[in-house]
């Protein structure tokens, strides 16, 4: 958050809240982990992996109402998001929902 008055000297919560290009109005929303820490998240829209294993989930804007968080965004079918810890697989993609395969190493 930005505490000097305005400057955004500071910078942003997330890249969602950052202006865009031009001076344009901030992203609609913070990420879904920011609202989760924030407590603006209903427990029922979180899908937690907190064990080894693999969960598979649909996620739906969770600005919706019953929307789950949708943390795959930058990812299109078939992409995969990988490190030492977790994989995260787009395995479908549409206009509302991605169905996406969470793999806890």
């Amino acid at each position: 958050p930005d505490i000097y008055g305005g400057d955004h000297s500071t910078g942003s919560w997330d890249p969602m809240s950052t202006p865009a290009a031009g001076g344009a109005p901030p992203g609609t929303h913070l990420l879904g982990w920011h609202k989760w820490l924030f407590g603006w998240l209903d427990p029922q829209q979180l899908t937690c992996v907190s064990a080894l294993g693999t969960v598979e989930e649909i996620l739906t804007a969770n600005a919706a109402r019953g929307g789950t968080s949708n943390g795959a965004g930058a990812l299109h079918t078939g992409e995969v998001y990988e490190d030492g810890a977790v994989k995260v697989e787009v395995l479908e993609r549409d206009a509302r929902a991605f169905r996406v395969r969470v793999t806890k190493k």
